[in-house]
């Protein structure tokens, strides 16, 4: 079956996130896994047979395949036996439903690196996940020891300079020994110019303690680490990337000798392969971003929100300050929604937004509560007239009327604004919210653009 499903056209997914493929006969299950796994910065395949996993393998390159072991068909089993053939660097997590112990003892001869059962808890599948695809990279790391040792110089030449991600060697005192040429395209260097250059050279001013050597040597032997570090690209039209660095320690009869490409002026201590992970890191700063932050204002939403007030409530009573909480809501936006259509009222969000993030101070936090309603936390508020004063702020700047859409429309809006002050309206977030609201609700009975404090 090997012979049927050549590789010829398999392809490395250099300087992009892990790429996974998860097989599965339940469409529920893949349906609901992949946006989770991508929100984690993957990024997902799903097929739903064997023999389909199988093209897919032969189509491009995978970093780890998660396979169920009972599927109509081709089985699990005749998969990973086919992965291990064909395909047999690319880690494997094997998932056992109902299935008796010794198949899956058999999954974990043939090669899979661990099996999680039926059902399963996401948390632990994306844990082992990591744990495979670190693996896999001190894998990597070692292969390209062996290879280094054991190959002819041109032989050498050509496995090193075909490695999707950077490789190098290092000496005892963390200064380069080897590079592949692949320095320059990543990064730009010429590999000559950093030969015997310290390995901090390229780090990040930031990270530059992380990449100590003496870190490197604190266990006896020295341990295999990864490390997340920022790397300098070169000339200041390109921004540092993230890396993956690998560093495994070289173990055996240290190399000096007549293979090496170019002359090396100390033994190698220290083998390591970096790949570019910073498509990756953009993804989970998107993803945090979007779980903190309203999409339509890019406002804190209530959970960034009630974050930030527990921690002023904690200083301020460090501090023995008070602090404000307002609760805001919009007089007349239901009527602007009902009239002009929600298009219109979200652009009215939007330039209400901007005219009241103009009033505040630099610390104070705006946050969208939902729909029309948005908080706003004071920290440090001495006294209640400064309240007072950024309440009558907000009032003014949504006197103007606001001119939106396309032909367009002038309206005018009100806000009803209520008050709580820490310590004397409450002394916890949510107590501090609730009175907030309660004080908001008597100014918008009364039909004013007004604010009160809870008492």
């Amino acid at each position: 079956m090997t012979e049927a499903f050549g590789l010829d056209n398999r392809k490395s997914t250099h300087g992009h996130q892990a790429h996974l493929l998860i097989v599965d006969d339940d469409p529920g299950m893949l349906a609901s896994l992949s946006p989770l796994l991508e929100d984690k910065g993957f990024q997902v395949d799903t097929v739903q047979d064997g023999l389909e996993a199988c093209y897919k393998t032969q189509a491009r390159y995978y970093d780890l395949v998660v396979l169920d072991i009972v599927m109509p068909g081709m089985s699990g089993l005749q998969v990973l036996s086919w992965l291990r053939d064909a395909n047999p660097e690319v880690p494997v997590v094997v998932i056992s439903g109902k299935s008796a112990f010794k198949t899956v003892r058999q999954a974990l001869r043939q090669g899979a690196f661990d099996y999680i059962r039926k059902p399963y808890d996401v948390d632990h599948l994306i844990t082992t996940i990591r744990q495979a695809l670190q693996h896999h990279g001190y894998a990597r790391a070692r292969a390209a020891e062996q290879l280094y040792l054991t190959s002819s110089e041109d032989f050498y030449r050509r496995a090193m300079e075909t490695l999707p991600d950077l490789a190098f060697m290092l000496d005892r005192h963390g200064r380069f020994l080897f590079l592949t040429y692949r320095i320059e395209e990543l990064l730009g260097y010429r590999r000559e110019d950093l030969i015997g250059q310290d390995f901090r050279y390229l780090m990040d001013e930031r990270d530059a303690l992380k990449a100590s050597v003496n870190h490197w040597h604190d266990s006896s032997p020295p341990a295999p680490f990864i490390q997340e570090l920022r790397l300098k690209t070169r000339g200041s039209e390109r921004a540092n990337r993230d890396y993956e660095v690998a560093v495994h320690p070289f173990t055996v009869e240290p190399i000096s000798g007549p293979i090496e490409l170019i002359p090396m002026p100390g033994e190698v201590e220290f083998v390591g392969i970096a790949r570019d992970i910073t498509e990756r890191k953009r993804a989970e700063v998107e993803v945090s971003y979007r779980a903190s932050h309203d999409a339509l204002t890019g406002l804190p939403n209530r959970t960034l929100f009630k974050d930030r007030l527990i921690l002023s409530i904690a200083h301020a009573r460090r501090s023995n300050q008070k602090l404000a909480v307002m609760f805001l809501d919009l007089n007349r936006f239901k009527t602007v929604n009902d009239r002009y259509g929600h298009r219109v009222g979200d652009q009215l969000l939007q330039s209400v937004t901007f005219r009241l993030k103009a009033c505040l101070r630099e610390g104070d936090t705006l946050s969208r509560f939902g729909g029309d309603e948005f908080t706003l936390l004071l920290p440090a508020t001495a006294t209640a007239e400064s309240a007072k004063a950024i309440g009558d702020k907000l009032i003014q700047t949504l006197k103007e009327p606001f001119v939106i859409g396309s032909p367009e429309v002038s309206i005018s809006l009100g806000i009803s604004i209520g008050i709580a002050l820490f310590p004397d309206a409450g002394e916890t977030a949510d107590a501090l919210v609730e009175c907030a609201d309660v004080a908001m609700y008597r100014v918008k009975r009364r039909g004013e653009d007004s604010y009160e404090f809870y008492n």
